[in-house]
């Protein structure tokens, strides 16, 4: 009987085992699988050069618009496709280096890439802006040369001219799952806004130019706040920013033949519940003008903090900053 029992335990810890084995095995496979999808492979070049990492004998298909009915699913079409082709072409060397910035909480990671077109579509590798780009520029330049490779297909598309000499731009969630040391993409959940509730007396950050809102608790009210906030920060930053680095962003552009263009970058900020402001980034196509607007951003002086209830709370900014370039 003892010699039975042993042989039923044996029996269902093996199978027990095994099938964690295949279900282990399957993951693994999923992800090796959607690497093997890759079009360059950063493992078989050197010295930068890009080109030479070059995988595939095939030109690189990136876009299918196919589906696509009309100019809102065109663009939706053109963003998840991009973000696919940059994510199946990322390799060991840049997962490493986005395991040191993954969010501790959720384990993930969000890519934002900032980029212009010129007239066949094509992104220019030197226009290209990422929040990479700060901490790791080797990681930046890998995703640059990605953007720039992935072309519009050359059959005919009526949805073509919504993707030529204009800027835009990608964001996609990833999430590392440490189980298979493995990533994926992830869908990113809208965040739903709260309902403004009086009772809350809820206020912005105050600077003293915004001054005579203060005291008055309405949804109007606190709309009026943050927009004369966030006029007051870009009119700040653009009575501070040093010219020589306006015009240096403006001569690579019009090195690409990009005349008098209204180009966007962006300010990312929290003033905290002292009235300082900290968590200070900028996402730009041009790192001259990133670095020259975070340094003019550090030297706001403290506001009056934003409220909740009549307590001191962090308020987030997202402030587009934007210049002209020159007429030729």
């Amino acid at each position: 009987m003892k010699l039975l029992y042993s042989l039923i335990f044996s029996f269902v810890f093996f199978t027990s085992f095994f099938a964690q084995e295949i279900k282990s095995s399957k993951k693994v496979s999923q992800y090796t699988q959607e690497q093997e999808k890759r079009i360059y492979d950063f493992s078989i070049c050197s010295n930068k050069n890009y080109n030479k990492c070059f995988k595939k004998t095939d030109t690189p298909d990136v876009f299918d618009f196919s589906k696509a009915t009309d100019e809102k699913s065109a663009k939706k079409v053109y963003k998840k496709q991009l973000s696919k082709y940059v994510f199946n072409n990322l390799d060991e060397s840049i997962f490493n280096t986005i395991d040191k910035k993954l969010n501790k909480k959720y384990n993930t990671f969000t890519i934002n890439l900032m980029y212009w077109t010129n007239n066949k579509g094509e992104i220019i590798q030197e226009l290209v802006g990422s929040n990479l780009r700060g901490f790791d520029k080797n990681t930046h330049d890998k995703i640059a040369f990605l953007l720039s490779k992935a072309k519009l297909n050359k059959q005919s598309t009526s949805f073509s001219s919504l993707f030529i000499n204009k800027q835009n731009s990608i964001s996609f969630k990833l999430k590392k799952d440490n189980e298979t040391n493995s990533y994926a993409i992830i869908k990113r959940k809208k965040k739903k806004k709260k309902k403004f509730n009086i009772n809350d007396s809820i206020t912005s950050p105050i600077y003293k130019g915004c001054h005579l809102l203060e005291d008055i608790y309405s949804e109007e009210t606190y709309k009026a706040e943050r927009k004369c906030m966030e006029h007051y920060i870009s009119k700040y930053i653009l009575k501070e920013i040093d010219l020589n680095v306006i015009k240096t962003a403006s001569s690579s552009f019009t090195k690409y033949g990009i005349y008098d263009k209204k180009i966007k970058s962006y300010a990312i900020l929290k003033f905290n519940k002292t009235g300082e402001i900290s968590n200070i980034k900028a996402l730009s196509m041009i790192y001259e003008l990133e670095r020259e607007i975070i340094s003019i951003l550090k030297s706001i002086p403290n506001v009056k903090p934003g409220t909740r209830k009549g307590k001191p709370v962090n308020v987030k900014y997202h402030i587009p900053i934007s210049f002209k370039t020159s007429t030729n």
